[in-house]
């Protein structure tokens, strides 16, 4: 499951016969569907044998809202096929990433195996620029973005994600360090660092360092965890994306010596409010806004390159595009509030850690 999450089954895509911007919202792979299915299929039965069954898919009853509205608004979508199919891959993504701790038999064992996945991940990613480099390197040849020649991708499709990715792995390896294979945590991260500087990814290469700090500040004053994790990312967003579409907003960042449209991002998140504007409640269906072909081939053939955007870069504007205010709130009530409710439970001390997984 890690190989297919982080190498998937396609890797190394060819960004040369892409001849310009088409409708992918639609796009599967039933290869893809299969594999998932098994997959899926392999970690439930582990996880039914398992003494911690009852954890799968908790809060139940958060999930099953958070669920049953993303439904609802896919029935309500100019694409209800294809929001649908989305659902159903999140709601498998999610029981997979429940099940996913219970497999170790121990915090070691769990160590030893994400060394091993992220260790054959980085070799994909180094293999591809050492021997595939018109595969794994961007191309001045390339259609889409040509102005992003000589920037590292690996087996990954742009840049951007290669460099996202490979920032969170690196996490993976400061984990695989403290818990007992130092060497191997620091060659991951080394790895890791090396590869995002050479994405040429501003955003995760300056997020790198900034999370490590915060993380650290997180775990020592537990009075800063609410201001770090609401506040902080709050103020981001509204500093960040407030800038696109309010003036004063954008004067001050300008003012900081900051690039107040985000290396044009401004343009995506315009459009994005524009959006949220026209159906705030409901919203669009997941995945079913980007890359339509009502979106794709807007004034015949898009008056701003926005249109052409995989997504809203940033996922609280996606989150409110696919499933409306309502959705947004249920997903922050999941991934925010009750996160920092068990941390404040856990009586948690720094450097302990419970090295049997049961």
């Amino acid at each position: 499951m890690f190989l297919f999450i982080w190498i998937g089954t396609n890797p190394y895509p060819d960004l040369g016969a892409v001849t310009g911007v088409t409708a992918k919202a639609a796009d599967s792979s039933s290869l893809n569907q299969l594999v998932t299915l098994f997959l899926t299929g392999s970690f439930l039965v582990c996880a039914l044998s398992s003494s911690m069954r009852s954890a799968i898919l908790q809060p139940r009853v958060l999930i099953g809202l958070v669920f049953f509205w993303l439904f609802m608004t896919a029935l309500l979508s100019a694409h209800p096929m294809i929001a649908s199919k989305k659902v159903v891959l999140s709601i498998l993504t999610a029981l997979n990433a429940s099940i996913f701790l219970m497999l170790p038999q121990s915090e070691r064992q769990m160590a030893r195996l994400l060394a091993a996945g992220s260790l054959i991940t980085l070799a994909f990613a180094y293999f591809g620029v050492i021997f595939m480099p018109q595969r794994a390197i961007h191309q001045g040849t390339e259609v889409i973005e040509p102005m992003l020649a000589g920037a590292w991708r690996g087996h990954y499709p742009h840049k951007n994600a290669a460099a996202a990715s490979l920032v969170l792995m690196s996490f993976f390896g400061l984990y695989i360090w403290k818990t007992g294979l130092p060497k191997t945590g620091m060659l991951i991260v080394a790895l890791c660092v090396f590869f995002v500087l050479n994405t040429g990814g501003k955003t995760s290469t300056a997020m790198l360092p900034f999370i490590v700090v915060m993380s650290l500040v997180f775990v020592r004053l537990k009075w800063t965890r609410v201001f770090i994790a609401i506040g902080g990312i709050a103020a981001f967003n509204i500093i960040a994306v407030g800038a696109a579409v309010f003036d004063p907003l954008r004067e001050l960042v300008q003012s900081l010596g900051v690039d107040a449209s985000f290396t044009n991002r401004s343009d995506i998140w315009k459009l994005a409010f524009a959006a949220i504007s026209a159906k705030p409640i409901f919203g669009y269906g997941l995945d079913s806004f980007w890359k339509t072909p009502e979106m794709v081939y807007a004034g015949g053939g898009g008056a701003s390159w926005a249109v052409a955007a995989f997504n809203a870069h940033n996922s609280f504007l996606d989150m409110m595009i696919n499933a409306g205010i309502i959705g947004l709130i249920l997903t922050l009530i999941w991934i925010m509030v009750l996160p920092l409710r068990y941390i404040r439970a856990f009586p948690f001390q720094v450097g302990s850690y419970p090295h049997e997984l049961k």
